[in-house]
């Protein structure tokens, strides 16, 4: 073992040489010098179907997605409410809400609340990085800023995207108040199948970002098609899916081969077919 050479100054000389000579003989014998932790991997399950993504944000492409009871492996601490995780040997992010190792808030996420865009009537407020005031602020959000609701919420907060970031905010500040009137709105339908139509409604926004379509032109669609089940099928014509696909549709998509009731290539197909002027196939408008 080597050393390299120091200096000292004038000025407290024989004190720096004293530390010196107990730091070298502590590392001599059996010292130990701290070094920066390293996040041990750990495995986690995941409560809901989750989204698998490449990114820390809710906005952030989707690279698989993860069915509830799925085992995944945490690689490291949380970046915005998501943790870095390897799923079946691909590595991305998912939130921290939906895995066993609970999530940034005190109270359960309850999903399938009002999404899209509003503007915050009661600002300026607080744009935090998890559902509880004890969570680090991010920035704020000043009165009348424009935020993505998910549809996800916890302890009186809203789960949002702002600024391109994840994130949550004081409901009540977004919607002014107690005011009922402004309260967010219940789901169209609850799913049949138990999923989180909060993360649905992300892949749709996924889907419609990749293809230059309308947000909130999609949901609508996929919720007067399906009422945002991936699982629904129309006895009667066949139809299934997310979007409600007809087999023969179907086959006409680059997605064809893969499965008919996957929530992510269903909406994938059907932004293709809108940005390749086929939306006029579907029956809700």
């Amino acid at each position: 073992m080597s050393f390299l050479p120091f200096r000292v100054t004038e000025a407290g000389s024989g004190l720096f040489r004293a530390v010196s000579i107990v730091t070298l003989v502590t590392m001599l014998f059996g010292g130990f010098i701290a070094m920066p932790s390293v996040a041990r991997a750990a495995s986690t399950q995941t409560t809901d179907n989750l989204n698998l993504r490449a990114a820390p944000a809710l906005n952030a492409p989707i690279l698989d997605v993860i069915l509830a009871g799925e085992s995944v492996e945490t690689t490291g601490d949380p970046v915005n409410g998501f943790y870095p995780v390897l799923f079946e040997g691909v590595a991305g992010f998912a939130y921290g809400d939906y895995l066993t190792i609970g999530g940034t808030g005190n109270g359960p996420v309850t999903g399938g609340g009002r999404t899209g865009e509003v503007n915050v009537v009661d600002g300026p407020v607080n744009f935090r990085a998890g559902p509880s005031t004890d969570d680090a602020v991010i920035s704020v959000i000043p009165d009348g800023g424009l935020v993505l609701l998910t549809g996800d919420s916890a302890n009186g907060f809203s789960s949002i995207v702002y600024s391109d970031r994840s994130g949550w905010a004081h409901t009540a500040s977004i919607f002014g108040g107690n005011d009922a009137a402004e309260a967010p709105a219940p789901p169209p339908a609850a799913p049949r199948n138990g999923e989180g139509s909060g993360d649905i409604v992300s892949i749709i926004y996924a889907a419609a970002d990749a293809y230059g379509q309308s947000r909130a032109d999609m949901l609508r669609v996929a919720d007067c098609e399906s009422n945002l089940v991936p699982t629904a099928v129309n006895p009667s014509s066949n139809a299934s899916g997310l979007f409600q696909f007809l087999p023969s549709t179907w086959a006409t998509t680059p997605y064809a081969g893969q499965n008919i009731f996957d929530p992510v290539a269903s909406a994938n197909a059907a932004g293709w077919m809108w940005a390749n002027g086929r939306r006029s196939e579907w029956e809700c408008q």
